[in-house]
């Protein structure tokens, strides 16, 4: 179910340049909250597009479906699949990918486009919890 979901993200994100009007994410099939706690940020990902999120107040910092970004790509391979692109307004260079784990984190690379160097780090998906598991009840034959 994830490699389809990986490759329709493919699929839908092939273009080289994107600019705000062009970002339609209408039938991306990943979304919800990541957390990138050393920043105290949200990365949204949704069907509207990817917002970076002040993750105390949630406030917007940058909404990429409203600014001008180029070099949006996705690549998808035996390693994982990956969604990149470069922004004008914030200067950087952004890469969120997610390995073939079965695991929901992803990783985040921001590289400024005025020094070397790059930020890397890996988010988890915010308020994701694993449903209960139920106390097995004293007295069951077998167990």
């Amino acid at each position: 179910m994830k490699k389809r979901a990986l490759a329709v993200i493919a699929a839908l994100f092939v273009a080289n340049i994107v600019c705000a009007a062009d970002l339609d994410l209408s039938k991306f099939p990943v979304s919800g909250k990541w957390s990138d706690p050393q920043w105290g940020a949200l990365w949204e990902l949704s069907s509207t597009g990817i917002r970076l999120l002040d993750a105390k107040t949630e406030k917007v910092i940058a909404d990429f479906s409203k600014l001008t970004i180029s070099n949006f790509k996705v690549d998808v391979g035996l390693s994982g699949a990956s969604i990149s692109w470069s922004c004008k307004s914030t200067l950087r260079d952004y890469v969120i990918s997610k390995g073939t784990g079965l695991d929901t984190d992803l990783t985040l690379t921001v590289t400024p486009q005025w020094k070397q160097g790059a930020y890397t780090t890996t988010m988890k998906m915010a308020g994701a919890s694993l449903p209960a598991v139920p106390a097995v009840p004293a007295g069951i034959p077998g167990l």
